[in-house]
């Protein structure tokens, strides 16, 4: 990671072996203490030192645009959310995502390209085996 990863950073994840978009809402560490409980962190260089990762869930749509009211939510018309353990994180986007308002977000052309080699039957089966 080339630099930290913070809240409101978008990701690439994996979702119900499904490529999406989060936003990260918020991420979580184990303590060193006793009882080893999980507590809230700001930003992070080592995602593996994360133990829990909640984000907004936004699914591919079309061209570059994705939506914020996924396939498993839009029957109720609303947004998603997860709550993942970091190893679904698969890789900061490379630009923040433009035209983000409530139907969804736009990513750039070189994250679309990035999408679309995590996004084919090789990428999804490298995805399994890591």
């Amino acid at each position: 990671m080339d630099r930290p990863l913070v809240d409101a950073d978008y990701v690439f994840i994996t979702d119900d072996d499904v490529i999406c978009i989060g936003q990260v809402l918020a991420m979580y560490s184990k303590t060193g203490g006793a009882n080893f409980k999980n507590e809230w962190v700001s930003s992070t260089t080592n995602i593996s030192a994360v133990t829990k990762i909640a984000v907004q869930v936004f699914e591919y749509s079309h061209g570059c645009h994705s939506t914020s009211k996924p396939t498993k939510t839009a029957i109720l018309s609303v947004h998603q959310f997860a709550h993942l353990p970091s190893s679904n994180v698969l890789t900061l986007l490379l630009s923040k995502p433009r035209n983000i308002n409530d139907t969804g977000l736009d990513l750039s052309e070189n994250d679309i390209a990035l999408f679309r080699r995590l996004d084919t039957n090789d990428g999804r089966a490298a995805i399994k085996e890591a």
